[in-house]
């Protein structure tokens, strides 16, 4: 498949089979048999100085073309065809965004024989050897690229030396290098890769690497990196062993949600089936961490290693502040199909390039902010061509709102009639069309499947005319669809319960306002003597008193007339919650003063506090960046309030 850029035919420069190239040396040096034909395009192209523009599915081996990337050029500049792999003279950069990823690439060439390295590695004897351009293959990142190793780029050796340039996951360029409206970007250096080409000799071709890439992320690349006379190759992003399916939970409770994935890994160990769970919020997957951490105690752990900690741990959490050693830790053990780790909660940092396996159910917690990621992400699952897997989008109230979300994402979570594997190859102007058996496409045609009627004609007769739902659907939809619609019975339960129930006393705005900002300090002070460490990992679960219990006290408060209706109608941790709530309704009530109390502590708290609370529990999006003006605004917060709260006591 080929688009975006010139209209030039990739098969028009290719040799024909009788001329091709013999690249039978290179792939026996990296242990490979044969090129796909996608690969072979790729090489030919920069073997001959030509920029490249490479997109193809996660899994497809795009990495391959740089690993063989120094005997090739060798083969046609030094050895007249016959590639000398014991004297590799040619160097090829690979700039990478994150060091977790290329430590693993890296150590996968080394356990092959190939001369690989991390610039930025303090080890003194490497940096010397990088210095005498002892290595082949050489990582980094466009920050180590363009400051700490540029000198060393502008060096005679590598000027003479470098054969190519590859940069992997070259999406980043338009998603972290360049300044919005409303934020700088995140790693400008992207922004800046285009400098890299004053830094080396005339002539050295670029090629970019990425899974998935629409036409204007395309054009910023190409653009951005001076590509000219670029050849495009464009494999399908389509994956048709992914199904895909979206469920709406009507509001964002963790424990309810997943406490069926605690059961399986309680129940099962390590032979629970892996699972990928992508949060768009760093507090998500602190929240779920410690929800799994607090539910499963030692069952938490293998048993057969007697580990007890993160190495023996069957769930982890990834995301740009996790330790380094507990990441390189989780991506060792999904290259392992029977590695130990089985669930992971992460951030988009854990998609990009990472070589998992045994992966066949994806839940995102939450949409990705563009269906660029979101194909990324989801291919995590579809590696092994072989067999069906899942991708499961859970919906939330408000997780729609952040502006950092794409039109054609908020979109795809609204759609309820359209196949979302077309919605999602419409982006990248692929016609797409379903799979030819509805129930393995998405849950969207699933209701159009007939793949057991035998009608011959319009009219269909049959009582059964689709297979069991247990057939096509993984278990992680399964379950997560059932638990959605338990929840969504319960609050339906109690909205159905208070339509029957005349208002008890009309309740003011002001009241209502005031109640809530009281609730919250509450739950400030339930929180006042936990660490704050443990608060991130999930205020909701260390307070026993989660948000979504103080909006439906608040929403029904005109229904509630005594202590037992708190109790029979709402779902309360503690029977001293109840008391304390209890409490707040008859004071309001009973005490007039309490209008003065709004004008003063109750109108500054509601709409300033309730403000910083909601910002601290990543209520606003915080997603894989710096979030530490948030939690300083916390810390003020907890402090003054806890403050004045000793003063009055």
């Amino acid at each position: 498949m080929e688009r975006g850029g010139p209209k030039l035919s990739i098969k028009a420069n290719m040799a024909t089979s009788e001329q091709r190239r013999d690249y039978s040396d290179a792939l026996k040096k990296l242990g490979y048999s044969h090129l796909k034909e996608f690969q072979r395009r790729v090489i030919d192209g920069y073997v001959d100085g030509r920029d490249v523009f490479v997109s193809g599915p996660t899994g497809s081996g795009k990495s391959m073309t740089y690993e063989v990337a120094p005997f090739v050029l060798d083969s046609i500049k030094f050895t007249a065809g016959k590639i000398d792999t014991s004297n590799t003279k040619s160097i090829v950069l690979v700039i990478s965004p994150l060091i977790a990823l290329m430590k693993e690439q890296v150590n996968n060439l080394e356990s092959r024989g190939i001369k690989a390295v991390c610039v930025t590695d303090s080890d003194s004897l490497t940096q010397k050897g990088i210095a005498n351009g002892n290595y082949n293959i050489l990582f980094g990142s466009p920050e180590a690229f363009l400051s700490k190793f540029r000198r060393t780029l502008l060096s005679q050796e590598y000027r003479s030396r470098i054969g190519a340039i590859f940069v992997d996951e070259s999406h980043c360029i338009k998603k972290w290098g360049k300044d919005t409206v409303k934020e700088k970007a995140f790693r400008k250096h992207y922004g800046q890769l285009g400098e890299i080409r004053s830094l080396i000799r005339s002539g050295v071709p670029i090629i970019t690497l990425t899974a998935t890439a629409t036409m204007e992320t395309r054009n910023v690349i190409t653009k951005d990196l001076c590509m000219k006379d670029c050849i495009y190759v464009i494999e399908n992003p389509n994956k048709p062993n992914i199904r895909y399916s979206l469920i709406s939970a009507k509001f964002d409770d963790i424990s309810t949600l997943f406490q069926w994935l605690v059961d399986d890994i309680a129940t099962h160990g390590k032979n629970c089936p892996r699972i990928l769970i992508f949060c768009r919020k760093k507090r998500h997957c602190s929240e779920l961490f410690e929800f799994f951490n607090t539910s499963l105690g030692e069952k938490g752990y293998d048993c057969v290693t007697g580990e007890t900690d993160y190495k023996g741990r069957l769930f982890g959490m990834f995301h740009s502040k996790t330790d380094d050693d507990i990441k390189n830790h989780i991506i060792s053990s999904f290259q392992d199909p029977d590695g130990i780790v089985r669930v992971v909660f992460t951030t988009v940092a854990f998609s990009m390039g990472m070589d998992v396996k045994g992966v066949h159910q994806v839940i995102h917690y939450g949409p990705s902010n563009d269906l660029d990621d979101y194909v990324q992400e989801t291919g995590r699952a579809g590696r092994d061509t072989s067999l069906m897997s899942s991708a499961v989008l859970l919906t939330y109230k408000g997780c729609c709102i952040s502006s950092r979300i794409s039109k054609p994402m908020k979109e795809y979570c609204k759609n309820n009639s359209v196949c979302r594997r077309q919605l999602i190859l419409k982006e990248f102007e692929d016609e797409g069309k379903p799979n030819e058996i509805l129930h393995t496409c998405c849950d969207v045609c699933t209701r159009s499947c007939r793949c057991l009627c035998s009608c011959k004609g319009t009219s269909c007769k049959c009582e059964v005319f689709c297979i069991s739902e247990f057939d096509y659907t993984s278990h992680a939809e399964f379950s997560l669809r059932e638990v959605s619609q338990k929840c969504d019975v319960v609050q339906d339960k109690i909205q159905l319960a208070f339509q029957n129930i005349l208002p008890k006393g009309l309740w003011t705005s002001q009241q209502k306002n005031l109640l809530k900002s009281w609730l919250l300090r509450y739950r400030s002070d339930l929180l006042r003597n936990i660490s704050e460490e443990k608060v991130f990992g999930g205020a909701d679960i260390v307070s026993g008193f989660p948000m979504s219990l103080i909006n439906n006290i608040v929403k029904y408060v005109e229904f509630i007339d005594s202590k037992v209706i708190l109790e029979t109608h709402f779902s309360f941790f503690s029977p001293e919650h109840i008391d304390r709530v209890w409490d707040m309704i008859t004071e309001i009530l009973n005490d007039s003063s309490c209008a003065d109390d709004l004008e003063t502590l109750g109108c500054e708290y509601s709409s300033n506090d309730e403000q910083v609370c909601t910002i601290a529990e990543g209520d606003s999006e915080i997603i894989d960046s710096d979030d530490s003006d948030a939690v300083a605004q916390y810390r003020h917060h907890r402090a003054r309030v806890w403050s004045s709260s000793s003063e009055s006591n």
